[in-house]
């Protein structure tokens, strides 16, 4: 997995939280 793709894995997580 690309580290870009980690990263936006980790901006859904936070909206998700949100």
């Amino acid at each position: 997995m690309s580290p870009t793709s980690l990263g936006f894995s980790f901006v859904l997580s936070t909206k998700a939280y949100d």
